[in-house]
């Protein structure tokens, strides 16, 4: 529904150059055939004219065939001739040639194909208005199952990946914009809102995202010109690829692309949580779907015969492919033999948390990210807090936490911190012995609780004391 019928700038076009006088049937084929690929790019057939149209125009034709007839014969080329018949014909052609490209006939084609691009534009945003944005077809649901469908998947994953969830909902908004139907898209939406809040508000105490204009995402200059520069690094030779395939691509796919571009255009302008770094979800998925019509543009190139087309399709191949391998050799560099992390299941602290604990006894460690305490099943008081420090957590008052329980100057003290956040197990070693975060007190923990498990010796030695057995 954005496109109009073009058949009225090619009839247009033929009428100019029955006005000049001119046959010029060479040129108005060219232009018809034009409109006409044009036509098919889009995917649409040419209305047939009406009767009376159709009748009346080859009327005119008829009469103009027998107004030119005479000319048509002058200008028919002789059976046998001078060399000075071959250069007055050669100068009628290039007369011909001349008032074809340049002259009259060329002005005016040029100016009514460009009233007539002026027209269509007009026509199709009419069309848009009156037979979409503002018509009941381009609102009402036609199917309520799918979109319902759709917002119960995307409201179950909400808390599992955030950023697919908003990703495919910035993607349904540009879609939804260009479309029919556009209720359904709402349902969607809505049912999926639903589903995340209900599921935020269960695990999250206060606002789950705080959004934020933050230009340029982690460009080392984020203005506009260390943001394009840091696209242009980040994607390289995709980069021009895909403007190329905007600039090729047609119809409901450039609407497509559009979309596709959304997630990548937010993770530049926005950010939902303290750290703009988790965006690059938002990159990658977009660089994902835009692949789609970066490969169809690779394969419209290679499909041309001309030569040096191919050359430059191979090259675009061949450098994309040797970025790809590029990465792929430096993620196999980084993961040598000697850069390993080797964890032992076996491992005595892991057995006896996996055979002495449950999955509800609660921990309080120095943060680990992974080692044999985790491994073992262990339920962390406080991890690594990066994770859910940039999904929305509240971090800081936990650290607090466990900075005071660590650093309790008396038994009273540490039973009573211990009680109010419901730690089973307190581990002591290494890390915390040498954390740059608390001063650990350790002869008070000793004092307070039983240890129940103890292996190496002297700093490196770890201990496990066990809340529900405190010293009389």
């Amino acid at each position: 529904f954005f496109l109009q019928h073009p058949y009225d700038m090619a009839r247009r076009i033929k009428k100019i150059n029955i006005q000049v006088g001119r046959t010029q049937k060479n040129d108005i084929q060219t232009a018809e055939t034009a409109y006409k690929v044009k036509e098919e790019i889009i995917g649409r057939e040419l209305e047939p004219e009406t009767e009376h149209e159709s009748e009346h125009e080859s009327e005119h034709e008829s009469e103009q065939d027998t107004e030119q007839e005479p000319e048509k014969e002058s200008m028919q080329e002789p059976e046998q001739g001078s060399g000075h018949d071959t250069d007055k014909e050669d100068g009628r052609d290039s007369e011909l040639e001349k008032i074809t490209g340049r002259g009259l006939t060329g002005k005016l084609i040029r100016r009514a194909d460009i009233s007539s691009a002026v027209s269509y534009r007009a026509s199709c945003c009419r069309h848009f208005l009156q037979n979409s944005l503002l018509h009941k077809d381009g609102w009402l649901p036609k199917d309520i199952l799918q979109p319902v469908m759709l917002g119960l998947i995307l409201g179950g994953i909400a808390f599992w990946n955030g950023a697919a969830v908003f990703a495919a909902l910035m993607v349904l908004f540009v879609l939804a914009i260009a479309a029919d139907r556009r209720l359904e898209y709402l349902i969607t939406a809505v049912i999926t809102t639903i589903l995340s809040s209900m599921q935020s508000g269960f695990f999250i105490d206060g606002d789950v995202v705080s959004p934020q204009y933050y230009f340029g995402f982690i460009a080392e200059n984020r203005t506009l010109f260390g943001t394009a520069d840091y696209i242009w690094r980040l994607c390289g030779v995709a980069l021009f690829v895909l403007m190329a395939a905007f600039i090729v691509i047609k119809g409901i796919r450039k609407i497509n692309m559009l979309a596709f571009m959304a997630p990548f255009v937010f993770a530049f302008t926005v950010s939902l949580t303290i750290d703009v770094t988790v965006n690059h979800k938002y990159i990658m998925i977009s660089l994902m779907m835009l692949g789609i019509f970066a490969a169809i543009f690779i394969v419209k190139l290679f499909s041309n015969r001309n030569f040096w087309a191919r050359v430059l399709c191979i090259l675009i191949v061949v450098s994309m492919t040797a970025t790809g391998f590029y990465d792929f050799i430096t993620v196999l560099k980084r993961n040598v033999p000697q850069n390993d992390l080797v964890f032992n299941l076996e491992d005595e602290l892991t057995l006896w948390i996996r055979d002495n604990t449950t999955s509800k006894d609660i921990f309080l460690t120095s943060n680990y990210a992974l080692n044999q305490v985790v491994l073992g099943g262990a339920m962390l008081y406080e991890g690594w807090p990066y994770f859910p420090w940039s999904a929305g957590y509240d971090t800081y008052t936990r650290t607090e936490q466990v900075k005071e329980m660590y650093e309790a100057s008396s038994s009273l003290e540490l039973m009573t911190l211990i009680a109010e956040n419901n730690i089973s197990y307190i581990i002591v070693d290494h890390d915390n012995r040498t954390s740059a975060d608390y001063v650990l007190n350790e002869e008070v923990i000793a004092d307070t609780y039983t240890a129940v498990y103890t292996t190496g010796d002297g700093e490196w030695m770890t201990t496990i004391y066990d809340t529900s057995q405190p010293k009389e």
